[in-house]
């Protein structure tokens, strides 16, 4: 049984069919990676998992229990947190704040609370020097870092990331993707949306190719790299 499945999953934005029959498994313990170009559903996918957006036919499930008629909070205490695109970090609240918020279902400064504030300040020493920051004041990368930061004090099973390299000079990309193969040496299960195809593959044990809501490909992440369609769509590869 996967940690993470979704079955035959459809998800609408009004009358736009947007997931059309949609199948993907996560292995405890994997990175898999969701690319595809705008607009073909990956950011959709991570939504319809996390309980933003519900499916109208099909299911979402974790370790065995259905999700996909769970509240988003509920999913959360459940094991699955969200990074989502645009980092969507609180810009007039302290660093110190959006990882207090990212901790809710924890007792406040529960020994839970600073243990994993302990492993994200250690993973992230960027944001301990910034702690007492506003974090709208923060460079790209290290919003970015605070994004993820504060999905993981909730101490996800599955971490979804959403582009977590939009933006950022390559240098910080390199360091970005460097800390999330760290999160899943870990043990966190990590489910990534990535418009940089390369780099996803690169880190991924697999991967799945959405075109227009639809799975088109799926395979390990070494035979997606090899694949001259997926090197000519995605890969700039002549």
């Amino acid at each position: 049984m996967a940690l993470l499945e979704l079955n035959n999953v459809h998800t609408y934005y009004g009358h736009i069919h947007a997931l059309k029959g949609i199948s993907v498994t996560v292995e405890q313990g994997e990175i898999v990676t969701l690319i595809g170009s705008n607009g073909a559903g990956k950011s959709t996918t991570l939504r319809t998992i996390s309980g933003l957006l519900t499916p109208r036919h099909g299911q979402v499930m974790l370790a065995g229990k259905r999700i996909d008629r769970v509240p988003p909070h509920d999913i959360v205490h459940m094991g699955i947190s969200h990074s989502p695109e645009g980092r969507r970090i609180f810009p007039n609240l302290s660093v110190m704040e959006n990882l207090e918020l990212g901790a809710y279902i924890h007792s406040a400064y529960s020994p839970e609370f600073e243990d994993d504030l302990d492993r994200v300040l250690t993973m992230f020493p960027r944001l301990r020097e910034r702690i007492r920051q506003k974090g709208g004041t923060l460079s790209g990368g290290e919003q970015q870092m605070l994004a993820i930061g504060r999905a993981l004090m909730s101490r996800p099973r599955v971490l979804l990331l959403d582009e977590p390299s939009m933006g950022l000079a390559p240098v910080i990309v390199e360091q970005i993707f460097e800390i999330i193969q760290d999160i899943n040496r870990q043990g966190t299960t990590i489910l990534l949306v990535e418009q940089n195809a390369l780099m996803s593959l690169s880190i991924a044990h697999r991967g799945y190719v959405l075109q227009s809501g639809e799975i088109v490909l799926e395979d390990s992440a070494r035979n997606l790299q090899e694949n001259e369609t997926v090197q000519k769509a995605y890969l700039g590869v002549d």
